[in-house]
């Protein structure tokens, strides 16, 4: 039973710090329960079939469904849900639907947050009627907005945040570009291949600083079938290897005389360093990029079905810019969003977890659209002729490729931007893949 909350309560505004406490609620109920619905099996995932499985109300299912089914978590998910009573009611069912083990993680997790869930509507309102009171007075505020800007949204900390970290780390960049081309694998649509690149445009650095690396995690495959053998990368001119790697750089758009590069295998990553060959004090443009030496997992197939590209901004830089190219084929079936986590960004089996790592606010997500037409930026103006030579060393059409952007002034430092595709109710690939040519 819930106490109930000061007779004046339900007429006031969320504050800025409640609203963001109920969010991070919100989320991490959402990914918990979503993590916990897809132990059923895909038959049982609608709120009938769920309700007659579990053997529980069906309005209680349906408001389930409905709450991990959103795009995005906030405070408003937290009126939308069962009680605690009927989470804790379904929590239950689970745990008895699945009684071993592999599902004890999960059921525990769902526990932990419905019992945070419960603990904020007794801070916030007391009960759930007069939290969704004080969610009302902020939605029918006439054009008033009632939240402020989370962390990252404030252009002076994210301003000030850069300079401390130029202090830190010794380097710099003016602008920080990078762009990921993904395809199925032609005739094998469980599986996708991709090429990437990333560039550091009037980079600067200082007699003493953290040397300049570039990391490449490695394939899926190398991973489980060759782990020994350490990750492998393959150069836009599919060359192979490791030690002096010229043909890692996009010479063409790094400035003379050019960085040498020298790559080595550590553990499930390739390390590529790059020393600069200019005169010191002197801003150069370096330009890196490569093609995955195997394939991955298609993202529908993983558990949850969620795809994830993410750049850790290792070194500070005053305006960052990132683009992801899907072919048609993937960003059809997807829907896409962008967060900002801090760093080292747990993945795969973790991002049930992500609710913990993720900085609230950030930048939003742009749609490019199809092809390459619209990719023009300001931040370089080289950056069209970039991209479009990714896709033509490639022989891949840009035409079948759909864009998204991630455009931010002064990134956070040491935090990782991530872009999100969610496959949820897409989980198994259609059988049409591509045909190459």
């Amino acid at each position: 039973m819930h106490s109930e909350a000061p007779d004046d309560i339900s007429v006031r505004s969320l504050t800025p710090e409640e609203r963001t406490q109920a969010d991070e609620v919100a989320q991490r109920l959402r990914l918990e329960l979503r993590g916990l619905v897809e132990l059923l099996p895909v038959a049982e995932r609608g709120a009938s079939a769920m309700a007659r499985a579990l053997e529980i109300d069906r309005n209680t299912c349906q408001r389930i469904v409905a709450a991990t089914g959103r795009d995005e978590a906030d405070a408003s998910m937290l009126v939308q849900l069962p009680g605690v009573a009927g989470l804790r009611q379904f929590t239950e069912a689970m745990s008895r639907r699945f009684p071993g083990s592999e599902s004890a993680s999960a059921i525990a997790g769902v526990g932990a947050a419905v019992d945070k869930f419960d603990k904020v509507i007794d801070q916030l309102a007391g009960s759930q009627r007069k939290l969704r009171e004080r969610l009302d007075i902020d939605r029918l505020a006439d054009g008033v907005d009632a939240t402020s800007p989370g962390p990252s949204d404030s252009l002076a900390v994210r301003r000030s945040l850069f300079r401390a970290a130029v202090d830190v780390v010794g380097r710099w960049s003016d602008t920080r570009v990078s762009a990921r081309i993904i395809r199925p694998v032609p005739n094998d649509p469980m599986h996708t291949e991709n090429i990437r690149m990333t560039g550091h445009v009037g980079h600067l650095s200082r007699s003493v600083s953290v040397p300049l690396e570039v990391y490449s995690s490695a394939p899926e495959e190398l991973i489980e079938n060759d782990g020994a053998a350490g990750p492998a990368f393959r150069s836009l001119d599919a060359r192979q290897g490791v030690g002096d790697t010229p043909g890692f750089l996009l010479r063409e758009f790094c400035t003379h005389p050019l960085p040498r590069v020298t790559s080595r295998a550590a553990g499930a990553r390739m390390i590529h360093a790059i020393d600069e060959m200019g005169t010191p004090g002197q801003a150069s443009d370096i330009f890196v990029a490569d093609r995955r030496a195997g394939r991955d997992k298609h993202p529908a197939t993983q558990h949850p079905a969620i795809g994830e590209v993410s750049t850790i901004m290792n070194f500070p830089a005053r305006r960052f810019v990132m683009d992801i190219f899907l072919h048609r084929e993937i960003a059809r079936r997807c829907i896409p969003s962008l967060e900002v986590h801090l760093s080292p960004l747990q993945s795969g089996s973790m991002l049930l977890s992500r609710w913990s790592t993720k900085i609230p606010g950030g930048p939003r997500l742009e749609l490019l659209g199809t092809g390459v037409e619209r990719i023009d930026t300001d931040a370089y103006p080289r950056h069209a002729d970039v991209v479009r030579g990714l896709f033509t060393s490639m022989g891949w059409n840009a035409d079948e490729f759909v864009g998204y952007r991630c455009d931010v002034a002064y990134p956070i430092w040491r935090a990782a931007y991530c872009m999100l595709f969610d496959f949820t109710g897409n989980e198994l690939p259609m059988p049409i893949g591509i045909d190459e040519r």
